[in-house]
């Protein structure tokens, strides 16, 4: 097999968060060939690969080249930050991450027996999910993250406006992605909180969320969780979902103490864990094997 890996020279220099020498010792450790190509004009290449691998896959050059090799028949392998230590691990699939990717049609299913030592080895062991006192907690997004395209409450104002007109006798807190610093700025009854997620969590009742990663924390942390659009959690059914027209009656059903069952949630967090490979792991080849048979089946 040709394995083609598309990345900018930087994405190939930076061997910590983006993986990609490890995904060509990988390649090569199973027998396939593998060529690291840098992004260009297109046609950026005059062969025809039998797979290729990406990062995140959707805007620029990016999402070009999926739109390009997908059209020509060339499954296209997208590579994302995982679900625990997002820095160290990476999830692979050919259909997406998150919410998009192939497996999520099997979360309903028991987890790949390793999922728990995994789990436990990435995260720690999960905290009981029980009825909790406190505030509503939102976890605001990054505007224009891909995986938020058709979300219709993905801006932190929208959402934060919804929640308030949808919530009027709750307690509301909300908090900042990291990287996208929002505030709601004048006082509301949408305050802002500051200080670790795991701070924040451990005072709301649920949380509320688009399909934010954090979602999968809160509930390792024991706290219920809302989902607004799509989310892997929603898939599984470890979480509510709420549209525009639901939110209101949703976010009721979570106040009066909706919760998901324990096995479930636990078996949801280890399909998350089996779901992500530390640079070791994938330079040793063994894992990326499932993922090319599944891409190219």
């Amino acid at each position: 097999m040709h394995a083609l890996i598309l990345c900018e020279n930087h994405e190939w220099r930076v061997t910590s968060d983006v993986p990609m020498r490890a995904v060509q010792a990988g390649l090569l450790a199973l027998g396939h060939k593998a060529t690291v190509l840098a992004p260009g004009v297109w046609p950026i290449t005059d062969c025809v690969p039998d797979v290729v691998f990406v990062w995140n896959g959707f805007k620029g050059w990016r999402g070009q080249c999926v739109q390009q090799f997908g059209g020509m028949g060339v499954p296209v392998i997208i590579m994302e930050r995982a679900f625990f230590d997002r820095h160290k691990y990476t999830q692979f699939d050919h259909a997406g991450f998150n919410h998009a990717a192939s497996w999520g049609a099997h979360l309903h299913e028991p987890a790949p027996p390793e999922g728990k030592a995994r789990l436990e080895a990435a995260w720690g062991t999960p905290r009981p999910i029980a009825k909790r006192d406190g505030y509503l907690l939102a976890l605001l997004q990054t505007v224009g993250d891909a995986q938020l395209r058709g979300v219709e409450l993905a801006h932190p104002a929208v959402l934060a406006k919804a929640i308030d007109v949808a919530a009027p006798d709750m307690l509301i807190r909300l908090r900042a992605h990291p990287l996208f610093p929002w505030d709601v700025g004048k006082p509301t009854r949408c305050e802002m909180i500051r200080g670790t997620l795991a701070d924040a969590v451990s005072g709301a009742r649920f949380v509320v969320t688009c399909n934010s990663n954090a979602g999968n924390e809160a509930l390792a942390m024991g706290c219920p969780v809302l989902a607004v659009g799509p989310s892997l959690y929603g898939i599984a059914g470890v979480a509510r979902t709420a549209t525009p027209a639901t939110l209101e009656a949703e976010l009721q059903t979570m106040a009066d103490g909706w919760l998901p069952g324990e096995g479930a949630r636990d078996n949801y967090l280890h399909w998350l864990a089996s779901r992500q490979w530390s640079a070791a792991e994938i330079a040793d080849g063994e894992c990326l094997r499932g993922v090319l048979d599944a891409a190219t089946a």
